[in-house]
């Protein structure tokens, strides 16, 4: 009998040391891929929120200047026609003939400015703004506003104009006009512009006979254009009141009654709002002195506005250990929230009141 032979079959697979070697190289190259994966994901958060920023910076930036701009028109060359108000008993705050006014925040002056991130809101109306004594007009009541946001009042027309005749106590217009009933409407024939309360209108007939209005202007030979009057408020508020929401850019209508509407949400991330006036004095259509709001002489002097806007991230996107110095409004001052912030400024003549 032959002996017993056993045959063999090859080994397939890694021995304890050999994985061993490979679960520690595969260690390594994790460590050293982590941190390239964290630091691209927050370059990349980093990016997403100053494009975010920028983005906010032109919109706001946009939607103020071209309201500032038209600030004070009444039709043709705006400042030297004359402005008649034919309204019985509007608001003490319907003051269109100003053109533009403002409040300032409290402690909020040229190089001195404190950051809060949960800042609360407060009634502007009620306390802790201020504006030129001098001069004074009155802030619209339910202006809910944060306290380190400077208040901006723009009055100028809304939408386009219809061409119109006065019949009686009717404006005849050339068609269904833009305005609706209830509204203030400027009227202008480039030698004088009213402001009348449009009672009732039927097709493109505007009746103004109503105890809205104290008086009915006068028929112009040359006709009307008519517009619907408008104000805007400018100011920094949050959503639902609440101090933990991000710090929003509002905006209220003055229109319909004469009075302020539901402000409206224009973009999330304007933190800081500050605004300083360019006033001249002296009639030559140049800026004397840049002053606050509650320094200026006479509102209908105003030529230019300087807007210096904060901006911030909507999320936390900096490093624990990562603190940001931002110069704002004269003011040096170190954020440690992790939100990303940025301050623009521009300035903006107002069209109507430069030669």
């Amino acid at each position: 009998m032959s002996g017993f032979h056993q045959k063999s079959y090859p080994q397939w697979g890694l021995t304890l040391v050999e994985l061993l070697i490979t679960l520690a190289l595969s260690l390594i190259l994790l460590s050293g891929l982590i941190p390239l994966f964290l630091a691209s994901k927050t370059t990349h958060q980093l990016h997403q929120a100053l494009a975010q920023i920028q983005e906010t910076a032109r919109y706001a930036a946009s939607v103020l200047s071209q309201d500032i701009r038209m600030a004070g028109f009444r039709g043709c060359a705006s400042r030297h026609i004359a402005y008649h108000n034919h309204l019985a008993n509007p608001p003490a705050a319907f003051t269109p003939a100003r053109g533009i006014a403002g409040w300032e925040a409290a402690d909020t002056a040229t190089g001195n400015y404190t950051l809060t991130t949960h800042s609360p809101v407060t009634d502007a109306s009620l306390t802790g703004w201020t504006t030129s004594q001098t001069d004074a007009p009155v802030l619209d009541s339910g202006t809910l506003a944060v306290a380190q946001s400077d208040i901006l009042r723009i009055w100028q027309v809304h939408g386009d104009s219809v061409s119109g005749t006065l019949q009686g106590t009717r404006l005849q217009t050339s068609r269904t006009p833009p305005y609706a009933a209830r509204d203030v409407i400027l009227l202008s024939d480039c030698q004088t512009a009213a402001l009348v309360f449009a009672c009732h209108i039927s097709g493109s007939k505007t009746e103004l006979a109503c105890t809205e209005n104290a008086t009915i202007p006068a028929a112009s030979p040359d006709g009307w254009q008519i517009w619907q009057a408008a104000g805007w408020l400018y100011y920094v508020g949050k959503r639902s009141q609440q101090a933990a929401r991000p710090p929003t850019l509002y905006r209220r209508m003055i229109s319909n009654n004469a009075t302020a509407e539901t402000a409206q949400e224009l973009v999330e991330g304007v933190e800081g709002l500050q605004i300083v006036y360019g006033e001249d004095t002296d009639g030559d259509h140049i800026v004397d002195q840049t002053v606050t709001a509650d320094q200026v002489a006479d509102w209908q002097n105003i030529i230019s506005v300087q807007i210096d806007l904060l901006v911030r991230s909507l999320n936390p996107v900096l490093a624990a250990d990562e603190p940001q110095n931002i110069t704002f409004n004269g003011t040096r001052f170190t954020a440690q929230d992790r939100y990303l912030r940025y301050p623009f400024s521009i300035t903006i003549a107002l069209r109507n009141r430069i030669p």
